[in-house]
């Protein structure tokens, strides 16, 4: 079977969870099936993504990291020629974008250069699509790019499966305001057009479920590889030693430093931590979005208690996840389908204490693999980290973490929903 993956999306090293879904779907099923990837630029000293044998597809012949003049203009100028024999030779298509273009400067947000790249991208998809001999498509998000893509392979009578998020729940601008009705007219299209939609939980399927009707949407949990902490999980001890963290109680927090993760929540709450517990060490994981010299300054108090890692690498993310006493997780976001660390921690058999937002009871059953907590109340989330590091069954917790997760999570079960979908949709 072939297989086209696109959609408003990119997949850029360090690679969260979307990209981490997308790639680990896609080494599954290119054992079996021929799969292409569309992506938006090349990725620089990065050829095959850690993949064997898909396809890789640029929308713009330049790599992520080149802005130069020269190049920028290389790629203006391939793009109008893209979009000029584009139109020539698939007038049909054409005319739908330059009417869904019309739609939007009706609203007032009318562009040519997005005209241009839209033709641009409907000719590079419909190449695909031609070359390859795709039999179906799954496009990422239910926004433009995957309308471009479902305007081409209606012209080729090829089934599209999207898999949406939480874009038609919550989606924010540059201030942090939900802005997500105002693509409503879009999703009525995109969802309405796909055969089949996906979402990784329950809580992201309200967002499509306004515009089709529930039969049309399967539920299919991200998946990770379990088996990567397999090895792990029994040497939490000598990985203590080894990584300088003997005698503590390690609080964990994995994601961007931002405000929309909440590792200020946890900020807050560590000098009461560090005080009932004086063995607690908070770790911070996760590249700086410009709050860390906030949250350096809540914590002065107990520096010496505190720990900012950056990002780290995959191999040793997971170690901390086997030595972490409990993962915090205080996102305050809708847009939270199911956070990537609250799985890998409970892979590891390490509890999840989490605000209750999004699709975080999906995967956090309360006081069995960890706690939920009314979002904003700083004083139950440091109630609970507490109670996990000062729990006496603690054991019970971690063999209910490491089972959930198996049950849940499992990469190859996830995989082989998901193709089946695509099967099915395709007639195969």
């Amino acid at each position: 079977m072939n297989i086209l993956i696109c959609g408003d999306v990119d997949i850029p090293p360090p690679y969260g969870g979307l990209a981490r879904r997308i790639l680990t779907n896609t080494s599954n099923w290119e054992i079996e099936n021929n799969i292409s990837v569309l992506v938006y630029h090349r990725k620089a000293n990065i050829d095959r993504l850690g993949l064997k044998k898909s396809r890789i597809y640029n929308v713009y012949d330049s790599t992520d990291k080149d802005s130069s003049f020269i190049n920028n203009a290389k790629v203006v100028l391939a793009v109008i020629y893209s979009s000029f024999v584009f139109s020539i030779t698939h007038p049909i298509i054409s005319i739908k974008i330059f009417l869904k273009e019309m739609g939007l400067f009706a609203r007032g947000s009318f562009s040519l250069i997005k005209l241009l790249t839209s033709l641009h991208y409907a000719r590079v998809a419909y190449n695909i699509l031609v070359t390859d001999r795709i039999n179906a498509i799954e496009a990422h998000y239910g926004f433009e790019s995957t309308l471009i893509v479902e305007y081409v392979a209606e012209s080729l009578q090829i089934p599209v499966v999207i898999s949406s998020y939480a874009e038609a729940i919550f989606w924010r601008d540059a201030k942090g305001n939900n802005i997500s009705y105002r693509y409503d007219s879009l999703f009525d299209n995109t969802f309405k057009r796909a055969i089949k939609i996906i979402t990784p939980s329950k809580h992201c399927s309200k967002g499509p479920l306004r515009f089709v009707k529930e039969e049309k949407i399967d539920i299919i949990y991200s998946s990770i590889d379990t088996s990567q902490f397999n090895g792990l999980i029994n040497m939490k001890n000598k990985l203590k030693q080894e990584m300088g963290y003997t005698s503590d109680r390690i609080v964990l927090f994995v994601g961007q430093l931002d405000n929309r993760k909440g590792a200020h929540y946890l900020a807050r709450c560590a000098s009461t931590i560090v005080g009932k517990v004086p063995e607690a060490r908070i770790v911070f994981i996760g590249n700086d979005m410009g709050a860390k010299n906030d949250l350096e300054e809540i914590i002065k108090d107990i520096k010496n208690r505190v720990t900012f890692k950056g990002g780290v690498p995959d191999d040793e993310l997971r170690k901390f996840y086997v030595i972490a006493d409990v993962l915090v997780f205080p996102s305050l976001s809708d847009q939270e389908c199911m956070g990537l660390s609250m799985k890998e921690a409970m892979a590891a058999g390490t509890p999840v204490v989490a605000f209750n937002v999004g699709g975080v009871a999906e995967a956090v059953e309360d006081g069995a693999t960890g706690y939920l907590v009314e979002p904003k109340n700083e004083g139950m989330l440091t109630e609970k980290i507490i109670k996990v590091l000062t729990n006496n069954e603690k054991d019970i917790m971690q063999d209910n973490c490491i089972r959930k997760s198996r049950e849940l999570f499992d990469v190859k079960e996830a995989a082989k929903k998901e193709i089946d979908i695509l099967r099915n949709s395709a007639g195969a």
